[in-house]
């Protein structure tokens, strides 16, 4: 059943980020703004990652009085993270190579613009323009492209299992989180 829940739920957390992805790509940026991009790329991962909780929350309503540990339930929250952010780093590949194929050429661009726009100076703009086309040709590669795209989810996942963990964990029959002992007068 922990199999099951595993991979139902890390399944929705992966294809609701990349529903919302892809949507807000086909839409296109030019007209969302990347400053927004950001912020509703971020928030929805958040918001897809709450599967994580939901998936944890059944398979512990189903244990009955079994105990659940925090390890029990932090183990199935990543384990769950990992199914979803294998489904986005497949999900952006696809829709950086067949949606928006220039959406890297389209944000080098927004960037130099809201720099120069800080007025940020010509020397401190060329360096950075350096750094970025860099950053470009080293994206190139099919092996750092998917490692950069894993670690840009993957900790989000692991922040919302934990969370999720200390949540949802039974307190019968294990040990506390954390252990305080208050003394007595």
């Amino acid at each position: 059943m922990m199999k099951n829940t595993i991979i139902k739920y890390g399944s929705y957390s992966g294809l609701t980020i990349v529903g919302i992805l892809a949507i807000t790509s086909l839409i296109g940026y030019e007209k969302i703004g990347f400053k927004y991009g950001e912020l509703i790329g971020y928030s929805s991962m958040v918001l897809s990652f709450l599967f994580i909780f939901f998936g944890i929350r059944q398979y512990k309503a189903g244990l009955g009085d079994e105990p659940f540990t925090f390890m029990q339930a932090f183990k199935m929250g990543i384990l769950m993270s990992l199914i979803a952010s294998a489904i986005y780093v497949a999900g952006w590949l696809f829709i950086n190579k067949f949606i928006y194929p220039d959406f890297m050429e389209d944000y080098t661009n927004y960037y130099i613009e809201s720099q120069k726009s800080k007025g940020v100076d010509s020397l401190q703009l060329q360096t950075m323009i350096t750094e970025i086309e860099k950053n470009k040709e080293m994206l190139k590669n099919p092996l750092v492209n998917i490692l950069i795209t894993f670690f840009e989810i993957f900790p989000v996942g692991i922040l919302v299992s934990l969370v999720s963990a200390i949540i949802l964990r039974k307190n019968q029959g294990t040990t506390p989180l954390f252990k305080i002992k208050i003394p007595k007068p």
